[in-house]
C-alpha cells in the first residue's frame, strides 16, 4: 500500500524494511524522544513486526516522491469500535528534522486516518518539554488530555472535525 500527496510518498512497512527502521529507531536523536530508550536488537525487531496486527496498525516509511525514505509515521492500536488510534512519527535522517517533509507526512497520515480509515479521533504521546513539538501538534488540532501525563510525556488528542478545521491553513500552505 502506498499513499501520495504534496510530493510525499508513504509506503506501508514490510518485513524487508524493518532493519532500516530499527537502525533509525536506535539513533540517539530518535531514542531521546521515546519513552522506551533501549537499543533494539535485530531479534526484538523481528518479534515486534511478527506480532503486528495489520488491521489495527499502519506503519509507513515516508520520503519525497522518487527519493529515499527518511522516516516513519504510524497509526497504531486502532480501536474499530471507538474509531480511535494513536499516531506517531520519527525522522531517521536528521537532515529533515525541521523541514516540511515530516509535516507533509503527518498531514497525509492524518488525512488517511480520518478519511480512509474512518477514525473519529487520534491520540499522540510526546515529551512534554519539547515546546516546538507541542506547538506543532496544536496546529494540527491536538489538545492535551489532562489526566494522561506519564513522567515527562504528555498525551494529546485530536478529533476528525478539529483536525480538518484547525489544520486547514497548514494543509493549504503545503499544497
Amino acid at each position: 500500500m502506498e499513499l501520495m500527496a504534496r510530493g510525499i510518498r508513504l509506503k506501508r512497512l514490510e518485513f524487508g524494511d524493518i532493519e532500516l527502521v530499527r537502525f533509525w529507531r536506535n539513533l540517539p536523536h530518535v531514542r531521546d524522544e521515546m519513552e522506551f530508550r533501549e537499543i533494539i536488537s535485530p531479534e526484538a525487531q523481528k518479534i515486534w513486526f511478527s506480532r503486528l496486527d495489520q488491521e489495527r496498525n499502519y506503519y509507513f516509511l515516508f520520503g519525497e516522491k522518487g527519493r529515499a525514505f527518511v522516516g516513519l509515521v504510524h497509526i497504531k492500536e486502532i480501536d474499530p469500535e471507538q474509531k480511535t488510534g494513536e499516531a506517531g512519527i520519527f525522522t531517521g535522517n536528521s537532515k529533515y528534522l525541521n523541514g516540511p517533509l515530516p509535516v507533509k507526512a503527518v498531514l497525509l497520515l492524518m488525512e488517511f486516518a480520518f478519511s480512509e480509515l474512518g477514525l473519529e479521533s487520534l491520540t499522540a504521546k510526546m515529551r512534554g518539554d519539547r515546546q516546538g513539538i507541542l506547538q506543532f501538534n496544536q496546529k494540527l488540532g491536538y489538545e492535551p488530555v489532562s489526566d494522561q501525563q506519564k513522567g515527562n510525556f504528555v498525551r494529546m488528542e485530536v478529533t476528525r472535525e478539529r483536525f480538518f478545521d484547525v489544520a486547514k491553513d497548514l494543509r493549504r500552505a503545503l499544497l
